[in-house]
């Protein structure tokens, strides 16, 4: 084991080759450190320094802004403050904790828990099922492949899923949810404005107390928008959509016809349909169960069941164009 202590400026460090597993303390700026094989332990304090811990269960701590850190095979952790921070995870189960703002995470291979504290940074998680935690504002979020677990904090934050099974939390106002293929799950705990849509999957979209837009897009999913005013697009596929408390508007695309969606607790008086191609005023008809059949041409058919079973007037209409957008 080697330890070695480096202050100064545009120096390069190299790792003992004899010994595997160094400790090595950097204090300066413009310095390079190639750790080589071993489970090694990097200390920087400095600015525009570049790290390769190489292979190994390397432990990197670094505080400095521009610094670039490719932490190489192995599970490595790397704990890193700065502003414009590179942290490439590589193979292995990597924990990665940035502090900052407008830092570059790249998970990499394998099953990586990634933390974030800032603003504007991005965060890949990369293959494998990862774990993203971030806090702050502007920040954008892509879970990669993997059935990934993603928890948001925040406002004006971009997240998308990407391939796989991702269950993803939500907290603030105004973030945009693209959940990807899989049968995901997105939950909003609170706040108010934000966008979630489903993807490709069967998948399960929960709105908070207050406004939310909640759009299922392909394949049979299901929307719950609890309390609030919600926009409830359940898109193409055979929905389950459901309100809650609130004004609540359920509004079908063309992308909904010919599939049969369910509404569970349509309030006259207080929800609405905005259906396109529908014109206000037209009668749909009522089949015998009690749904509603709505024809636009010769073959496009959008079937509307409601689970208590109501009678549709013209006062449960609203023109799609006058649905509120985010």
């Amino acid at each position: 084991m080697a330890d070695l202590t480096v202050v100064g400026n545009r120096q390069t460090v190299d790792g003992d080759p004899g010994r595997a597993d160094d400790t090595i303390s950097v204090d300066g700026k413009n310095n390079t450190v190639n750790a080589g094989s071993g489970d090694d332990k990097i200390l920087l304090n400095g600015r525009n320094n570049t790290v390769d811990a190489g292979s190994g269960n390397d432990i990197v701590f670094s505080i400095g802004n521009r610094t670039e850190i490719d932490a190489g095979d192995g599970n490595d952790v790397v704990l890193a403050a700065g502003t414009r921070v590179t942290v490439e995870g590589g193979n292995g189960d990597d924990l990665l904790s940035v502090i900052g703002n407008r830092n570059i995470v790249d998970g990499g291979a394998n099953n990586d828990d990634i933390i974030a504290f800032g603003n504007r940074n991005i965060l890949e998680g990369g293959s494998g099922d990862d774990s993203i935690t971030v806090t702050g504002r502007a920040n954008v979020v892509d879970g990669g492949s993997g059935n990934d677990l993603i928890d948001v904090t925040g406002t004006r934050n971009n997240v998308l899923g990407g391939r796989g099974d991702d269950e993803i939390s939500v907290t603030g106002s105004q973030n945009h949810i693209d959940a990807g293929s899989g049968d995901d799950r997105v939950v909003i705990l609170a706040g108010i404005n934000n966008v979630v849509e489903g993807g490709n999957g069967d998948d399960e979209l929960i709105g908070s107390n207050r406004r939310d837009f909640l759009l299922g897009q392909a394949d049979d999913d299901t929307l719950s928008g609890m309390a609030g005013n919600d926009i409830i697009n359940g898109g193409a596929g055979n929905d389950e959509l459901s309100g809650g408390a609130g004004k609540d508007i359920f509004v079908f695309e063309r992308d909904a016809f010919n599939f049969e969606d369910i509404i569970l607790d349509f309030e006259q008086g207080c929800d609405k349909l905005a259906i396109e191609g529908f014109s206000l005023g037209s009668n749909p008809a009522q089949n015998s169960d009690g749904s509603y059949t709505f024809q636009e041409g010769r073959s496009n058919f959008l079937t509307i069941r409601f689970a208590n079973n109501v009678t549709l007037t013209a006062d449960d209409f609203i023109a799609i164009s006058d649905v509120p957008v985010a």
